[in-house]
């Protein structure tokens, strides 16, 4: 390659897997230097954005296991993460760009699991002080992208509700340039689910208003520029909003009828006379998550139970694969593989090296201690 064109090479690695990408530092200076370039590293986020490269994050209890697009997310193996231990419960955040959030043993991480770098966040401010007598709180949690600070921010937040009535709710927001947390206005929307929708630099949920029904599903997003609250319109059509997220790179909804579904995309996002409907199921998906919306149309459903479900809408006919090396009570999200840097240096393994060279170096100088004292034993004998 030495011949190529230096444009044309980047080209090329810049369209390349992360895996190869780690290990073709190596080979040289001036590749090194390439990979770990800024605009290189946009540059090959925008491709696999683009290309839809997603792999899938399955959690458990207690272990986190990740397949790629590759295998068609059905070959899973067991990772390593930040804080990871034989107690460990994680609750996951969002994800944006490649990096993966996630509340590890009340450890709040960003993560990066392609390169395995992670940031642990500093204690957050967590003065929640709206909560009514005999209130339920909730807590709520996004993370996304500020473009015009090129910054990465965290959105944690404690809601409270009585019967089906919102009473209020208290947000704060990490950013990871200032390395801080602070306080901003709350929402006026009860937050359905804890965590943010995939895909997005701000982060999306379905909420509902005052006092709610089904039928007064809303879609918002948090605005990481502004740190401002937005609703976003759908379809007067559409009864039963059950899901929303990020399909083929379009604003996704499902309208749910309990005895068929109908996908809508928003091609134009934030422009409510530009929603399409997709295609409709002739079953209810209320329980399924979209994770992949192939090239040639198949929409990739689950997990159901170990399953995945390929589903073909020409034909109407749905493929179950399974996904093996996961249990049976995972849940799935779906990140993009990128080289997104958190400026950090640390990476996961690092911990348990730590642990293990101490552990080392106490053996050994336990070892020499008690050599010399049998030296010095063995020698008073002798003189004896």
């Amino acid at each position: 390659m030495s011949n190529l064109p230096e444009e044309m090479i980047t080209n090329i690695l810049s369209r390349l897997p992360v895996k190869p990408l780690l290990q073709f530092k190596s080979v040289c200076k001036s590749w090194y230097s390439l990979i770990n370039d800024p605009i290189f590293i946009k540059m090959h986020l925008k491709h696999a954005t683009r290309n839809n490269n997603l792999n899938a994050m399955y959690f458990d209890a207690s272990n986190i296991y990740t397949t790629d697009y590759d295998t068609l997310l059905t070959e899973a193996i067991e990772v390593n993460f930040p804080f990871k231990s034989s107690k460990t419960v994680v609750d996951y955040y969002g994800s944006c760009n490649g990096l993966v959030c996630l509340d590890v043993n009340s450890n709040i991480v960003i993560w990066n699991p392609s390169t395995k770098e992670f940031k642990k966040l500093p204690l957050s401010c967590e003065v929640f002080s709206k909560r009514a007598k005999g209130s339920v709180a909730t807590l709520l949690s996004g993370f996304g992208y500020d473009p015009n600070l090129d910054d990465y921010k965290v959105v944690k937040a404690m809601q409270y509700s009585n019967g089906n009535d919102f009473v209020g709710s208290e947000f704060e927001v990490y950013s990871l340039e200032k390395d801080s947390w602070r306080k901003v206005d709350g929402a006026p929307y009860y937050i359905c689910g804890g965590n943010s929708l995939f895909g997005f630099e701000n982060p999306h949920w379905l909420a509902m208003t005052g006092r709610w029904t089904f039928e007064s599903k809303c879609i918002v997003y948090f605005d990481l520029v502004e740190e401002k609250f937005y609703e976003i319109q759908h379809p007067d059509c559409v009864n039963n909003l059950m899901k929303v997220g990020l399909l083929g790179g379009s604003l996704y909804i499902l309208d749910d009828n309990e005895t068929w579904s109908d996908i809508w995309v928003m091609k134009d996002y934030g422009v409510k006379g530009l929603w399409n409907k997709l295609f409709t199921i002739s079953h209810t998906c209320q329980y399924f998550r979209i994770l992949r919306f192939s090239e040639n149309g198949k929409v990739l459903f689950g997990p159901i139970n170990q399953d995945l479900v390929l589903y073909d809408p020409e034909l109407e006919k749905a493929k179950y694969l399974e996904v093996h090396g996961i249990s049976k009570m995972c849940c799935a999200e779906v990140y993009v593989g990128s080289l997104v840097s958190l400026k950090t240096g640390t990476y996961v393994g690092q911990e348990q090296a730590k642990r293990d060279s101490i552990r080392t170096t106490g053996l050994k100088r336990r070892f020499d201690a008690e050599g010399a004292e049998q030296a010095e034993y063995m020698g008073a004998a002798e003189q004896k």
